[in-house]
């Protein structure tokens, strides 16, 4: 692909992909689905775009095209209302250049459908509860078609019903990605570092002062409401300079600690006010907000919740995944999904292997062929060696789940240096993540009995006794872990891995961490694997059924 990470703009080698691995030829599609009708800031194109974007908001207010152009278009909304006419340009314009790409592509006289921002994070939820059992839709991110949340009740496969419907103008989330650009960070993309910080600070007084002030920026519509107003601070521009004058001399992790625990309290709040409206305590989540696997966890604790699905990897990269349900609702069909986030393309033992580890024999790599050698990979992991592994499809989404993924022994705590150091040049504060054997879950972690995590979409705290076995994959301030349940039938040849390093140390679990260099994408294909493995501190790669040794 484009090996940028977070890339925006039309998906075209992404969409040529998909179309090789399906085996279907461009002409041969009939329908093309989209998400976002509107695009409310198209420059966000980039990481240097965002972060232009985000600190023009701090800058001086000055009449530049785009900013006049945003201003006139809110203006006109809200004269026009809820219709937004004064988008419809706009809307033809991108329309245009979608049709343009696709036929670049190759597809021509398809049928062109657009859903909704917000519609299409939901639609990702239709493949999580199939049996159309009663469940609330709750969508939360920064902003999508002038939304920025969406509850939506379903009684069953034909009756829903929206019960909340959260303006651009009332994002919860906007504060989370400003408060990340205050901090030095890239916004829209570094959040999650921010909520790595935030259990350092998360007893601190000054933190929890610097929260409560957060929390009164929504006001509830009463006290029954289930939605809330931001009525103080509507602008972006207000937003922004308010925060930046409430942070300003306050260390990083107070920040990070506050905004993490007004975000969490509001919207557990939510949800139980959403409960008490509904009387239904079965929840979907999706959208990027939701990418926060500590509210994500702390709403699977609350009594009132009955079962709690998260859509892996649910930020924007899911909407075309949620388009694809939709679409297939709209010609009266049921959406279905295996359950499997692995929907990369298969190198195994194709052209490609072969010319990588060709071209890792020239770099003075030992290589040596081995269609099954857990027993060695557990034993080097036990001798605290860090292996890499690239196996089967690549996973979809932000999470490495075992086929592009850097595993190490995570009783060593020395081992997270090394990482950083030598390979990922992550930030100190930040912790790793464990895989999670499903048959021990309940010994390792304290997790309600129904629940599972097989995409790394929530955390739970760590067991005593297994603190100092697993020290290396959990936040060493709170204890808790963001854990990949894996179950044997979802990725045989990982599980036996795992259970092998079971077998030599008496640990159900390994570090897990994404096969990649600080600030690029995880690897895709095999040549990927082998550049990164060169040019990092890596010494071990289990390239399909080669290992390569440095």
């Amino acid at each position: 692909m484009t090996k940028v990470k977070n890339q925006g703009g039309f998906p075209l080698k992404a969409v040529g992909e998909v179309l090789s691995i399906a085996g279907v030829a461009p002409k041969d599609v009939d329908t093309v689905a989209y998400s976002t009708i509107f695009f409310e800031n198209p420059d966000l194109y980039d990481r240097d775009c965002v972060v232009r974007v985000y600190n023009d908001t701090f800058a001086p207010w000055r009449p530049s095209a785009a900013s006049l152009r945003r201003q006139a278009i809110a203006i006109a909304n809200e004269i026009l209302g809820p219709e937004r006419r004064s988008r419809l340009p706009f809307a033809r314009a991108q329309r245009k250049h979608r049709l343009k790409c696709c036929a670049d592509l190759g597809i021509e006289n398809a049928a062109q459908l657009a859903f909704d921002h917000h519609r299409s994070h939901a639609g990702c939820l239709s493949y999580i509860f199939p049996n159309r059992l009663p469940h609330l839709r709750v969508t939360s991110d920064g902003q999508g078609d002038a939304i920025s949340g969406r509850v939506t009740y379903c009684f069953s496969e034909q009756c829903r019903r929206d019960i909340v419907v959260l303006g651009r103008e009332d994002s919860l989330a906007e504060v989370y990605s400003l408060a990340t650009c205050i901090l030095g960070l890239v916004p829209l993309e570094h959040e999650y570092k921010l909520m790595g910080l935030a259990p350092y600070a998360s007893l601190e007084p000054k933190a929890t002062s610097l929260a409560a002030d957060l929390e009164q920026i929504f006001d509830w519509r009463g006290a029954e409401a289930v939605k809330w107003s931001r009525s103080r601070y509507h602008s972006t521009r207000k937003l922004a300079r308010m925060l930046q004058a409430l942070f300003r001399f306050q260390r990083m992790d107070h920040v990070a600690s506050a905004v993490q625990t007004a975000t969490e309290d509001i919207v557990l709040e939510w949800v139980k006010r959403l409960i008490r409206h509904t009387g239904c305590g079965r929840i979907g989540l999706a959208g990027g907000l939701f990418m926060n696997v500590k509210i994500n966890g702390s709403i699977e604790r609350m009594s009132e919740v009955n079962d709690l699905q998260v859509f892996p990897s649910c930020g924007d990269e899911s909407l075309s995944l949620g388009c694809a349900a939709l679409a297939s609702e709209k010609y009266g069909q049921c959406p279905e999904w295996s359950g499997q986030i692995f929907l990369g393309r298969d190198f195994s033992k194709s052209g490609e292997i072969l010319s990588a580890i060709d071209f890792a024999a020239t770099q003075g790599i030992r290589i040596t062929p081995c269609d099954d050698c857990n027993n060695h990979i557990a034993t080097l992991l036990d001798n605290g060696t860090i292996v890499a592994r690239f196996a089967g499809r690549a996973e979809f989404g932000a999470r490495a789940l075992g086929n592009r993924s850097i595993l190490a022994d995570p009783r060593r705590i020395e081992i997270i240096s090394e990482i950083n150091d030598r390979i990922k040049c992550r930030d100190f504060w930040m912790p790793f993540a464990a895989t999670v054997l499903y048959e021990f879950r309940h010994e390792l972690l304290e997790i309600p009995d129904s629940a599972d995590s097989p995409f790394m979409m929530k955390t739970y705290r760590v067991r005593g006794a297994w603190l100092p076995k697993i020290r290396a994959a959990i936040h060493p301030r709170d204890g808790t872990c963001r854990p990949q349940i894996l179950r044997r039938e979802a990725n045989p040849a990982y599980y036996s891995l795992i259970d092998e390093f079971r077998h030599v140390t008496g640990i159900p679990a390994v570090l897990n961490t994404s096969f990649n260099l600080h600030g690029y994408p995880l690897v895709y294909t095999p040549q990927d694997a082998v550049e990164v493995f060169i040019k990092s501190g890596l010494r071990v790669l289990l390239l399909d059924t080669f290992l390569l040794e440095k």
